[in-house]
């Protein structure tokens, strides 16, 4: 099995917890001006913090019930507040990321409650500082 991303006890890999798709939005932060006569001119003021959002979709009756717990791991590590380094199978790094939003679905139901399949989706958050700190500006 070949890994295609990791963030922290969480581990989307080829054949198992995979991922079908994967999207990543950046941008700065900007602030218009009003004027009369004319279009408002912007005024840029910071880098707004990278978003990569990432969906898949397992089948735990034909993968092993075992690629549950990658999205049982993101669910904990994301109410615990954990920041990790998301990382891709080649060995780029984007950084340090937090997750700010899971969502799971259920179909497919059998007897016994179980999922035949599972659709998810990560949103993931640029993190500026690993312990969530704020930071006073005045000293």
């Amino acid at each position: 099995m070949g890994v295609l991303l990791v963030w922290g006890p969480a581990i989307f890999e080829t054949g198992g917890s995979t991922l079908d798709e994967m999207r990543e939005k950046f941008g700065g932060v900007w602030h218009e001006h009003k004027t009369i006569g004319r279009m408002a001119p912007g005024q840029y003021l910071r880098p707004r913090p990278d978003r990569l959002t990432i969906k898949g979709v397992l089948y735990p009756v034909y993968q092993g019930w075992s690629v549950t717990q990658t999205i049982a791991a993101l669910k904990s590590a994301s109410k615990a507040g954990e920041v990790y380094d998301l990382i891709t199978g080649d060995g780029d790094v984007f950084g340090l990321f937090r997750l700010e939003e899971g969502e799971r679905g259920f179909s497919y139901l059998l007897p016994s409650g179980a999922a035949q399949k599972i659709e998810y989706s990560a949103e993931f958050v640029e993190a500026a500082d690993p312990a969530g700190a704020i930071w006073s500006l005045w000293p």
